[in-house]
């Protein structure tokens, strides 16, 4: 298997952040069984890359930045596979992909637009254990809103390079106004995406990127980068805004 995942990597390109575990919530806190039934688990040749949402028995959505090369061309959905409906790392079901569609407007520089859905070649039965998140359709989020970001991250960063054996999640942040958000990265808030600051030893690292921000029982968001190159920082992260995409996820799935 790892021949064939350097095979790819040098074939196709991909992007270290893309298929090597770097890093995931820090110290977060772990769930209960059925606590996050829509939380999906990205893996590129049997490796977890990434997080995603079960939006619902057949589509997931992630971030496009797992699942395109190094430039913006979707990756073999062969080598994927999605996983779930456990807290406990490596249980649960592990379904193959049919195939990956990015949004068409995806720009790997400055992860704009970084968005993408995959489609499971079985559907999942749901359970108390496996289940479907809604999607917001409100573009605005108050300083007061409860968010909730949720996967598989290492525990603290004394112990980086360890996937959680339980599913973490944590939900102290607090949403920065489109104006802080812009200001902070540097660039024109569209609103396509929203910033979660968060303190020190907190927030998200490489793998959580694709896992999912909730809002009572909405997906508000999905993990698209983190400003800071060091897992743990002080500095905002930034995902992807559910509501934007809301009208091009709805064609794709009903299809």
């Amino acid at each position: 298997m790892k021949v064939l995942v350097c095979a790819l990597v040098a074939i196709f390109g991909l992007a270290s952040s893309s298929v090597l575990p770097q890093g995931r919530i820090i110290n977060g806190y772990e769930a209960e069984a059925g606590q996050f039934p829509y939380q999906a688990l990205v893996q590129f040749a049997g490796e977890y890359i990434c997080g995603g949402a079960i939006l619902n028995e057949k589509w997931v959505v992630t971030a496009a930045s797992c699942v395109v090369t190094s430039g913006t061309n979707v990756a073999p959905a062969v080598i994927f596979s999605i996983s779930g409906g456990s807290t406990i790392i490596n249980r649960g079901f592990n379904v193959k992909i049919n195939q990956i569609v990015k949004y068409p407007g995806y720009v790997r520089e400055g992860q704009i637009n970084n968005i993408a859905l995959i489609e499971l070649q079985k559907p999942l039965t749901f359970s108390k254990d496996i289940g479907s998140i809604a999607l917001s359709d409100s573009q605005t989020l108050s300083s007061n809103d409860v968010i909730t970001v949720s996967g598989f991250g290492y525990y603290s960063l004394q112990n980086a390079g360890k996937v959680a054996y339980n599913l973490q999640f944590d939900d102290d942040y607090k949403v920065l106004s489109d104006e802080e958000c812009a200001a902070t990265i540097d660039r024109e808030n569209d609103g396509s995406f929203f910033c979660l600051s968060h303190r020190r030893q907190r927030g998200i690292c490489n793998i959580d990127i694709g896992n999912p921000a909730v809002v009572g029982e909405e997906l508000v968001g999905i993990a698209s980068f983190r400003i800071s190159e060091d897992c743990g920082s002080d500095q905002p992260d930034v995902y992807t805004r559910i509501s934007y995409f809301n009208e091009w996820i709805q064609e794709v799935i009903s299809a």
